[in-house]
């Protein structure tokens, strides 16, 4: 097949597309510059170059940018309003089975801690409140949820390149970033090791 991108090149361009939410935007893009024509012209290639666009860089050390989004019971929520406290966003959607499958440990997580300082922001991939509000109610989540019910569209998921979940971004009080990505075993012992 003449003019196609290598294989082990596209599968390169998928784990980068996957990850994407790790670069900053100029090396995503320099990466980006890199690919064959084919490569930049197949699907993993478009979502690459459309990451670059509208990616806001989580950066360990750094503070994670403000945002805000509607509450599942109407209030807006601004994660400016956690300062002070170790916040935990946990990137999750009711039909997501990994997802509902990790929510035990990030409940057990927020009952041990919650009392010295830690809160949860529930960032939902639904699309349909009902099975949004349903699965909170059903897995016990007491913690803060916000969605805008875009699906993979969400606006909060968009921003921090978040491109399959379970994901979560993990916060001082100051805001910064300490960890992404911690699940069952890893985020407790990270919990455990700030709440000593």
């Amino acid at each position: 097949m003449r003019g196609a991108p290598n294989p082990v090149s596209v599968a390169q361009a998928a784990i980068l597309q996957r990850n994407s939410g790790y670069f900053d935007k100029k090396t995503l893009l320099t990466l980006y510059q890199s690919f064959s024509e084919a490569l930049k012209a197949s699907g993993e290639g478009v979502q690459i170059k459309g990451a670059t666009v509208n990616i806001l860089p989580v950066v360990l050390g750094e503070i994670l940018p403000e945002f805000s989004q509607a509450q599942h019971n109407g209030d807006n929520f601004s994660l400016s309003s956690l300062r002070g406290r170790y916040v935990l966003i946990d990137f999750w959607a009711s039909w997501c089975v990994p997802c509902r499958e990790e929510n035990p440990v990030v409940v057990r997580a927020y009952n041990k801690f919650k009392k010295r300082g830690l809160e949860i922001v529930g960032v939902s991939l639904d699309s349909k409140r009902e099975n949004w509000l349903k699965a909170i109610k059903v897995d016990k989540l007491p913690w803060v949820h916000v969605s805008d019910l875009n699906g993979w569209d969400n606006e909060v998921s968009r921003m921090f390149g978040v491109r399959s979940i379970p994901d979560n971004i993990l916060l001082d009080q100051q805001g910064k970033v300490l960890a992404r990505s911690l699940r069952g075993r890893e985020l407790e012992k990270k919990l455990s090791e700030i709440f000593r």
